[in-house]
């Protein structure tokens, strides 16, 4: 009797080291799976993230691919610019090389700026059409082109040569 007492009491020892071998593998358990969705909660946001930094690379990638727009503009001293505006290739900084093709002939630089994409160059009504490059893409990216409209350019350079509140010249009779 007595000895089955103790053994009795051996095995309700026993019991309860094995209650606590099994709350401890329970939270193991339950910490390894609350590790394991935070893990995969992670991927999940980074994924998503880098999602978004390709969807953002690639509008950007489509509007830059789009034509320049070109416009007249004055320097001091009246010099007659072209304002050439287009939007920014991905990247930190990107080169650019902006383009023109004279009639009948073959394309060449007019200006290398680099994270610029507003720009000004000396107006040449040689010049028929025009298109920036990105050199941070490998093959270069280039742009639409924009067929230079020098009738309307003339227009707005004269507009813009005008005196502010000047009357218009009237035809004489």
């Amino acid at each position: 009797d007595s000895g089955s007492g103790s053994g009795g009491s051996t095995a309700d020892g026993d019991d309860d080291v094995d209650v606590d071998a099994d709350a401890e593998a329970q939270r193991l358990e339950e910490q390894r799976q609350r590790d394991v969705a935070a893990a995969e909660a992670k991927e999940r946001r980074t994924h998503q993230r880098n999602l978004a930094r390709i969807e953002r690379e690639h509008q950007m990638w489509r509007d830059f691919l789009a034509r320049p727009n070109v416009a007249a503009d004055l320097a001091e001293g009246d010099a007659a610019l072209l304002r050439i505006t287009f939007s920014s290739a991905p990247g930190r900084n990107p080169a650019y090389d902006v383009l023109g093709l004279r009639s009948g002939g073959s394309w060449h630089e007019l200006l290398s700026v680099r994270g610029v994409t507003d720009v000004l160059v000396p107006y040449d009504a040689a010049i028929a059409r025009i298109k920036v490059r990105c050199r941070a893409s490998r093959p270069p990216r280039e742009s639409g082109v924009c067929r230079l409209d020098h009738a309307h350019l003339a227009r707005a350079l004269e507009e813009m040569r005008e005196p502010a509140g000047s009357p218009s010249p009237s035809p004489s009779r």
